[in-house]
């Protein structure tokens, strides 16, 4: 099983370069996040310009993810994602050298913020499109398990040594490297040859769907209104996002009230969350469970008692125990719907409907953090962490009562769609 699980890296030259170079970014993209959040609130002493650049991370992807949807499904994939790697290695290193020599101003940071936003909704929609093309359909959830394995070593790195380098070399170094984790990303990506790569995208579009743009954006949505398993997932992952808002928002009140604990105690329950998410990667990344349905519900149900116990917790002891089983379940909530995404969706769409996925996510987020701080001010964060639970508890159920959703495997084909009705080719 373990064999088979590196295998993947040791034996598929393009999905290793992809990998290796996207982990090192992961690291880089970790330390960013830790820096801009310290160096902003330091120069300015307001939330508010933190809130700010939460906003404009989101704002892009609502106002352009679809349009630059249709640019995925138009272009080549490969291509796409290097250019967003250059522009995101230009505007980082632009921002860092603004802080290294003193003329940083928040208009340069905001303008940095769309960018990427911007080139973040080009890389992941290419990204997640060109996968199924790298490896077989039975291998697309490990793939994504080391992807997502990736993402939760870079983060518990960057917890570990973010502060240290800013604290000594400030933040403008830490922003630095992450630019040049750009560049090292691109070279990998460069590395990737054949067929699979070099044809992914734009030929085959063109010749099938030559369409006005707006068309082409409302065909995505077209196809996914007809695929009505893949709705649910999409519906049902909504709403456990939004129910997970209270670990994003209310966390440290209940760390600091709840508790009596201070700043150490809010990072060691945080850890416990990217330690879960790193075992339950890693976990199905070498079962690669076949029916993907019955994880996703089963999943969504684990996250309810996981959010139960932290509600229930009587010291940070036990919390941090339901934050590590929230962790383990959400990756079993995320593996098989981005799998879903990558098997049910067809080629020349993925671009478009991850966009839809993307775009959906950046409206719900905000607004339920808003709605969170706002509940979580007037009655504490406790109740918020049961009404969490119990919205959990109920998607798990209604995505049992769901025959096609609890019946998904990744051998489901996906629904016909095109000219004459003829079914898409992988």
């Amino acid at each position: 099983m373990i064999k088979k699980y590196f295998n993947l890296i040791a034996m598929n030259r393009n999905f290793r370069w992809l990998w290796i170079g996207l982990s090192i970014s992961y690291l880089g993209d970790a330390l960013y996040n830790i820096a801009i959040s310290w160096y902003v609130f330091i120069k300015t002493g307001s939330s508010l310009q933190v809130g700010m650049v939460l906003v404009l991370t989101f704002l892009p992807k609502v106002l352009f993810g679809l349009f630059l949807g249709v640019l995925v499904d138009r272009y080549n994939r490969k291509t796409l994602m290097q250019l967003a790697q250059i522009i995101q290695a230009i505007v980082t290193m632009i921002l860092a050298l603004s802080m290294m020599f003193d003329f940083f101003q928040l208009w340069i940071l905001y303008s940095v913020t769309i960018c990427l936003s911007i080139t973040s909704s080009i890389f992941t929609p290419s990204q997640n499109a060109l996968i199924p093309k790298l490896v077989d359909r039975e291998q697309i959830i490990t793939a994504n398990s080391f992807f997502s394995s990736s993402q939760q070593i870079a983060q518990l790195f960057a917890v570990i040594l973010g502060g240290s380098l800013i604290s000594l070399w400030g933040a403008g170094y830490a922003i630095g490297l992450n630019s040049l984790s750009f560049i090292v990303a691109f070279l990998f990506v460069s590395l990737m040859k054949g067929k699979a790569v070099l044809e992914d995208g734009g030929d085959n579009y063109k010749k099938t769907f030559d369409k006005k743009i707006f068309r082409e954006m409302r065909e995505g949505f077209q196809w996914l209104g007809r695929n009505r398993i893949l709705l649910s997932v999409l519906i049902l992952a909504t709403i456990a996002n939004i129910a997970l808002g209270s670990i994003n928002v209310l966390a440290p009140m209940m760390i600091k009230k709840g508790f009596g604990a201070n700043a150490s105690s809010f990072a060691v329950f945080e850890g416990a969350m990217f330690l879960g998410i790193l075992v339950g990667s890693i976990v199905i990344g070498l079962a690669r469970p076949r029916r993907t349905g019955i994880l996703f519900n089963l999943a969504l149900a684990v996250q309810g008692f996981g959010m139960f116990v932290i509600f229930l917790a009587p010291n940070l002891i036990i919390a941090d125990i339901g934050n590590f089983v929230l962790g383990l379940a959400l990756i079993a909530v995320i593996l098989p719907v981005s799998t879903s995404f990558q098997t049910l969706v067809p080629s020349q769409l993925r671009g478009r409907v991850s966009s839809i996925n993307n775009m959906i996510t950046s409206i719900s987020i905000p607004v339920t953090y808003a709605v969170l701080g706002l509940i979580g001010d007037s009655f504490g964060a406790k109740i918020c962490f049961f009404i969490s639970a119990l919205l959990l508890l109920v998607c798990s159920l209604i995505g049992f009562s769901l025959k096609g959703l609890k019946n998904l495997t990744l051998t489901t084909s996906s629904p016909k769609i095109g000219h004459n009705n003829q079914s898409v080719q992988h």
